[in-house]
């Protein structure tokens, strides 16, 4: 623009130059090697004008000409880059809608249009994730992680390596995550495996190493204390299992800690209540419960009540199910545990009766409950009905991993393995039972490479 803007400058001077010089009196004679050449001033002042505007122009279009083949190829490549961007774009909405199809198509497109680009190599990977395809997801992150011009696209293709390895093959994980470690001393996603793995393996000394270490990555204060109380309530229930009286003191001592880590991860408070009752010291259980019900009523405290209080009369069950509930005793988990403490006394009209308010649009616990009730009462016809209403009730809150149900809290994610991957919340499928992660073969060897931070070339996986 600007030069366009001086042509017409020069171009209006000259102009200006061509009047003024035709007003202008007298003749002009040039000798050049023999040659006479005699003419009028302002016809010799006016050819050189001339001359002067003709190689202006002669010299611009030559130049213009000259460029116009790279601003084509620069246009080309702009438009391929937005096109290649559009349908990257689309692919990743594609992918959050979890549409293999969509975004393998807008995935491809981005690829041919940006060939050069890493970031369409990494959504291609986790389309294929998408699509069930782990052999393709893993081809292309051994080809990031082997990219040595990009470093940060190779961690990223060695942390998408770690995550599918995870599940499969621990050992093959946890060298990648060293891997990562020796190149990038703070990759989080790293220390975080590795303290996933630690627990998975019920190491949870080398987990609470790896959890001090990833503390002064950076790790935020209240991160940081999640991931510990994970750590503390998953040793607390390994170690409560455990009939030995040493065990099931460091369970308790482990459930403590958990609890006063996160005092919202129920599960840990629920196992310190009932750990506390085991040892004979119900009114610190009672004390716990109630203290955590004033935080969060929830179904898992009311569970641990009972479990605690099993062997205590009818009567004084349902006395101190008042009192654990005593000042939040309108919300519906008040009510849905002393109707649970009332059927264990047998006080089955007293729990319908708490029920009441709730049976107009009951979920599908609650259609349960009253199907038990009617059962007891040896109403079949009516438990019938209820059963029949649960099948199309919807899901009560409930513990997901990924979208699916399951009966119990659990330390790690049975999808993926991830550390407190567990939530509680509205929703998921239908509920999984006896979910499992796989066991690694090679128990001994994790602690020693964790505690000594080997990195041998015989624990490493070589990546293309």
């Amino acid at each position: 623009m600007r030069k366009f803007i001086l042509t017409l400058f020069v171009l209006a001077a000259l102009s200006i130059l061509a009047v003024l010089v035709a007003g202008l009196e007298g003749r002009l004679r040039v000798t050049l090697m023999g040659f006479d050449v005699a003419t009028e001033l302002s016809v010799a002042v006016g050819a050189l004008l001339a001359a002067a505007t003709v190689l202006v122009i002669v010299v611009l279009t030559a130049q213009y000409l000259w460029h116009l083949p790279a601003r084509l190829h620069a246009r080309r490549t702009m438009a391929r880059q937005r096109m290649g961007t559009q349908a990257l774009a689309e692919a990743l909405m594609a992918l959050a809608r979890g549409d293999a199809e969509g975004a393998r198509a807008g995935v491809d497109l981005a690829r041919r249009k940006l060939p050069h680009e890493p970031l369409p190599l990494l959504v291609a990977a986790q389309t294929d994730i998408l699509a069930g395809d782990a052999a393709a997801a893993e081809g292309k992150y051994r080809l990031m992680a082997g990219d040595p011009k990009n470093p940060a696209i190779s961690k990223l293709g060695l942390e998408g390596l770690f995550y599918l390895a995870r599940m499969q093959d621990p050992s093959e994980a946890e060298a990648l995550a060293h891997r990562a470690l020796a190149q990038d001393a703070k990759a989080s996603w790293a220390l975080e495996g590795l303290m996933a793995l630690a627990v998975q393996y019920g190491d949870w000394d080398t987990a609470e190493r790896w959890l001090r270490r990833w503390a002064r990555s950076g790790a935020g204060r209240k991160k940081v204390n999640a991931r510990r109380a994970v750590i503390y309530a998953a040793a607390a229930q390994a170690l409560a299992t455990d009939n030995n009286a040493e065990a099931r003191r460091q369970a308790l001592k482990k459930a403590e800690q958990a609890s006063a880590a996160a005092p919202d991860l129920v599960p840990a408070t629920a196992l310190k209540a009932q750990l506390q009752a085991r040892a004979g010291n119900h009114r610190k259980a009672r004390k716990t419960l109630r203290d955590a019900w004033a935080r969060c009523p929830h179904p898992n405290l009311g569970d641990a009540w009972l479990a605690a209080h099993a062997d205590q009369p009818a009567a004084s069950r349902l006395r101190l199910a008042a009192q654990m509930v005593r000042g939040h005793d309108k919300h519906i988990e008040a009510h849905i545990f002393r109707a649970r403490v009332a059927c264990s006394a047998r006080r089955y009209s007293f729990a319908r009766k708490l029920l009441e308010p709730y049976l107009e649009n009951p979920d599908r616990r609650l259609c349960q409950i009253m199907a038990d009730i009617e059962t007891a009462e040896e109403n079949e016809a009516r438990a019938r009905v209820w059963l029949d209403k649960a099948r199309n009730a919807p899901l009560e809150a409930g513990w997901t991993a990924r979208g699916l149900r399951l009966n119990d809290w659990q330390p790690l994610c049975p999808v993926t393995g991830a550390l407190g991957g567990v939530a509680w919340q509205e929703g998921g499928q239908e509920t999984v039972t006896d979910t499992e992660l796989p066991v690694p073969q090679n128990l001994g060897e994790f602690s020693d490479i964790a505690l000594q931070e080997k990195k041998s070339e015989k624990k490493m996986i070589p990546l293309a």
